[in-house]
């Protein structure tokens, strides 16, 4: 039998791909000097410099990172544009603060030494620029220590790392984070390794400096405590960046006496300074004049202290005003106001001390006799008395750094959407429904009708993968759908082979559901505001992991094996139905979809016999079940003439049944085994004829 030579695959597949790579910005780095437009790389600037750095996806991003980077190379060697130095040198400071390295060496090729710091901190975080592991060079101890001469505090703090190669904590994270720079370093600081921590400080993150500081002070990290320079770095960032964190630790490190002598004055006069910024640093305050410790007593400056801190939102101070005015003498007592101060710490949690203040009616016993503040005794709450409120800062999460304000110059920008919300941006995947698999396939061929009665083998190598993605900002809305699958091979017909391919994108709609809440007929529910009723109620509020969805895109496939060729194109492709998805469950996905479709062109062909599908309507349904060890479907399909009419229909039926089986050793590599079987039937040459093919995959799948 001699096949057709041309098919609609050959020339269709091209240009999808380059339809795929004309979306949005590069999508890879466009090394050529003059690719591109000027005003399209300024809006990736614009992005980059304001809406990228809030957001979480990292592949639009580090593109626009690289367009603007582009732009500033433009403006340096007048290509498009005329030559603005300053704009370009802008541009790069700009994109060095968010770690584009490239933006980082232009600076320092010009003798800008703090830039020269960042550009050897990101090489030895292995950020980039430097095989991998790196290694902590002598050009970066010579660039550190010309930085420190010049008064970089962060630079002469890397003089005393104690550097690991191949186990430092931000290289792990940077080899895992891909290009998402700042969330590793800041995973990496929170994992108290001081290069993440510098990465950050640096560039002007006053969390990363405060734990940098906390780092050197203790020695965590370093070769030996740095105390005078991790003292100095801190007083510069709260004296002069007003960083209330800095303020903090300073504080603390002089009440633990670590500059030396411990001076509960210096703590003091640091803690004021916090306080500005750093609600807690009040309450800390409040304490010390209530109760005179190491300064004369003052309850007026305490309540001073106590109400600032208390506006600022924080809950200490408010529980300490609150408990100060209940224990006042009965003259100077405010039931009322201290009730109505607890409101707020106890909405927040329903286990603090506020909550009992409040189900006791403001009953608080004498201090004197307090030890603990979960005890009762006589109907009164025991509230601990103790002066001293360590600070402990909150675990060190990612903070997005606006930047210099009008870093790029440009005109006011319209209003930007952030980056996830646009339909090819913000997805991640969630179900590897089958992924990664690799194996060979015996198959036999049987077509049963008309003149045609024979029975064919062959043997096929292949692949085949579907992916199911969703977006993850602003919500789990979006949902995209596809697959890619290809065999090659031959047996008693000639030479055999298959591709199919399917890309569908829509939206995912949860169904909602609410819980009753527990609280509604307790005390501690009834004494809250409707406000606070309102945010307990929609805190317990949670989504199903069931929902409906539709879809839209197209499908390709292409079959010749045996004496049976099959192929279509789908354009456009819609599917609609219902969606489970059980996560780490046994049951991980579950989907039934119907499906409606325009085939632009096709054939059903059973050796010199014709069966053109172009112009047809195709419909039908599927259902899908994807679990941790095996995988399922059934579909069937309806292909009607419709445009051109006189044609009788084409029915589909494809099926699928996968077994995995783990290997020994691995968590992900898997054998795989399919059992595979399409039946499809339609008028040949008059006469009636079903083509059956069955196949067993033997494989591996490498993915889950």
């Amino acid at each position: 039998m001699e096949r057709p030579s041309s098919d609609p695959l050959a020339w269709c597949l091209p240009l999808v791909c380059a339809a795929c790579a004309s979306l949005g910005c590069s999508s890879t780095p466009k090394h050529a000097d003059y690719v591109g437009n000027p005003v399209d790389m300024n809006n990736c600037c614009t992005r980059a410099s304001t809406v990228c750095p809030k957001g979480d996806d990292w592949i639009a991003c580090r593109d626009d990172q690289w367009e603007c980077y582009r732009l500033g190379l433009w403006f340096e060697d007048a290509i498009k544009v005329p030559r603005d130095l300053n704009r370009a040198h802008a541009i790069f400071e700009s994109m060095c603060d968010r770690h584009e390295m490239s933006s980082c060496g232009k600076l320092c090729e010009k003798g800008e030494s703090r830039r020269c710091v960042d550009l050897a901190l990101l090489g030895i975080a292995g950020a980039g620029g430097r095989p991998f592991p790196p290694d902590y060079e002598e050009r970066d101890r010579e660039t550190f220590g010309k930085a420190c001469q010049k008064g970089d505090d962060v630079a002469c703090l890397m003089l005393g790392i104690d550097y690991v190669h191949g186990s430092q904590r931000v290289v792990r994270r940077s080899s895992n984070c891909f290009d998402d720079h700042a969330r590793c370093f800041a995973m990496a600081c929170n994992e108290s390794d001081p290069i993440g921590c510098a990465l950050l400080c640096h560039t002007g993150d006053s969390r990363a400096c405060s734990q940098l500081g906390e780092l050197a002070l203790s020695g965590t990290g370093f070769k030996k405590p740095m105390v005078q320079i991790a003292m100095r770095l801190l007083d510069t960032r709260c004296i002069g960046a007003q960083d209330g964190f800095a303020c903090m630790t300073l504080a603390e490190a002089w009440r633990a006496g670590r500059g030396g002598k411990a001076d509960a004055a210096e703590s003091r006069a640091y803690l004021d300074a916090a306080c500005h910024s750093i609600p807690v640093a009040c309450a800390v305050l409040g304490r010390a004049y209530r109760d005179g410790d190491e300064v004369e007593r003052d309850p007026e400056k305490a309540v001073g202290f106590w109400k600032r801190g208390c506006d600022a939102g924080d809950h200490q101070s408010c529980i300490d005003w609150a408990v100060f005015l209940l224990q006042a003498p009965d003259g100077a007592k405010d039931k009322a106001r201290a009730l109505e101060l607890l409101r707020g710490p106890c909405a927040d949690d329903e286990h603090s001390v506020a909550c009992r203040v409040i189900m006791a009616d403001g009953k608080v016993c004498a201090s004197g006799a307090a030890r603990k503040a979960e005890d009762t005794n006589g109907g009164c709450v025991r509230v601990h008395p103790d002066s001293t409120l360590d600070f402990v800062p909150p675990p060190y999460g990612f903070q997005s750094t606006e930047g210099r304000a009008g870093a790029i110059p440009r005109p006011p920008p319209a209003p930007q959407r952030h980056v996830g919300e646009g339909l090819w941006s913000g997805w991640k995947t969630v179900g590897n429904v089958e992924g990664g698999s690799f194996g060979v396939t015996p198959v036999v061929t049987r077509t049963v009708g008309g003149a045609h009665r024979t029975t064919n083998a062959s043997g096929l190598v292949g692949f085949f993968s579907e992916i199911y993605m969703q977006s993850w900002y602003p919500a789990h809305d979006k949902y995209l759908r596809f697959n890619v699958a290809g065999a090659i091979g031959g047996g008693s017909a000639g030479v055999d082979g298959q591709l199919s391919h399917d890309a569908m994108g829509g939206y995912r709609f949860p169904f909602s559901m609410e819980r009753s809440n527990p609280f509604r007929g307790g005390a501690l529910y009834q004494s809250m505001s409707p406000q606070d009723q309102g945010a307990l109620d929609q805190s317990i509020f949670t989504k199903s992991p069931h929902a409906l969805f539709v879809r839209g895109g197209y499908s390709l496939r292409y079959s010749a094996v045996g004496p049976v060729l099959s192929s279509a194109i789908e354009l456009p492709r819609v599917e609609a139905g219902y969606h489970y998805s059980g996560g780490g469950d046994e049951l991980r996905a579950l989907e039934l979809r119907a499906n409606a479709a325009l085939v632009l062109v096709g054939r059903f062909n059973v050796d010199d016999d014709e069966h053109p599908l172009g112009g047809a309507v195709a419909w039908g349904g599927s259902m899908i079940m994807h679990a941790r060890r095996a995988h399922v479907q059934l579909g069937a399909q309806r292909i009607q003439a419709a445009l051109t009419g006189g044609r009788s229909p084409v029915h589909r039926v494809d099926t699928g049944a996968c077994l995995r089986v783990v290997a020994r050793d691995s968590r992900h590599f898997k054998y795989l085994v399919c059992l595979q079987e399409v039946l499809e039937h339609g008028a040949l040459g008059g006469a009636d004829v079903t083509a059956w093919q069955s196949g067993i995959f033997f494989g591996a799948d490498g993915l889950d």
